[in-house]
């Protein structure tokens, strides 16, 4: 009897070693499968989120990248319209200033051929009057002479005039602003323009007697200005 309740415990025992054992031959490939698994799952999770993070941040790179290159673009052509119009308006200006200087040229020729017409006119006419019988003659010879020389030093001055031209192209272009009696001025006109006006029987004075008047201003274009007027309304 106790032999074979021995017998029995032992093989119990031995049940139990070998269900025990054959259990632990089943569990530790599940537990080290489970935790491949999870060791592996979590790997997987971090490789992929790293990845994912290091796309996002290249994204999003580029995309700062492309604002900043962009906005650069922008100011780069923004600078470059500003630069074109400032060209622009430089070339429409100097196109505009050549255009009154090439104008002014025209009417500085036009008024210089005009105004040279009038002392050589005065001079020939003088002469012509001397060689006529006036250099015999005291009372006219000496004025008439006198009124020559002053045509002729009109002429010098109006033929010194054409380096206005030079001038203005350089901008040097100056009025020489002096006090100066304009009656006189208005005077020497009158004695000018004598034979021209008395060739058309007109006769140029005052029509009463004036006190000298100073004023301040150019006087060499002051007597063109009267010349021409004057002598356009012969």
């Amino acid at each position: 009897m106790f032999l074979a309740a021995s017998f029995l415990f032992t093989l119990i025992v031995h049940l139990f070693i070998f269900s025990l054992n054959n259990l632990t031959v089943v569990l530790i490939p599940l537990i080290s499968g489970g935790l491949a698994y999870l060791i592996f799952y979590f790997l997987l999770k971090q490789f992929i989120s790293t990845r994912l993070s290091q796309i996002y941040n290249s994204i999003q790179l580029s995309q700062n990248t492309n604002l900043a290159s962009n906005n650069s673009i922008d100011t780069l052509m923004d600078k470059a319209e500003i630069e074109v119009d400032k060209w622009k308006n430089d070339r429409n200006f100097e196109i505009t200033r050549l255009k009154e200087q090439e104008q002014f040229r025209r009417e500085f020729l036009g008024n210089l051929a005009h105004e040279l017409k009038t002392p050589v006119f005065s001079i020939q006419g003088y002469i012509v009057t001397l060689l006529e019988g006036g250099l015999e003659d005291k009372k006219i010879n000496r004025s008439f002479l006198e009124r020559a020389e002053r045509a002729t030093d009109r002429m010098a001055s109006i033929l010194d005039d054409l380096d206005q031209i030079t001038k203005l192209e350089v901008d040097e272009l100056k009025n020489e602003i002096r006090s100066f009696d304009i009656i006189e001025v208005i005077k020497e006109t009158f004695e000018s323009l004598e034979i021209l006006a008395k060739s058309k029987d007109y006769k140029l004075t005052f029509a009463k007697e004036y006190s000298p008047i100073y004023v301040m201003a150019d006087r060499t274009k002051i007597g063109q200005v009267f010349s021409n007027l004057l002598g356009n309304a012969l």
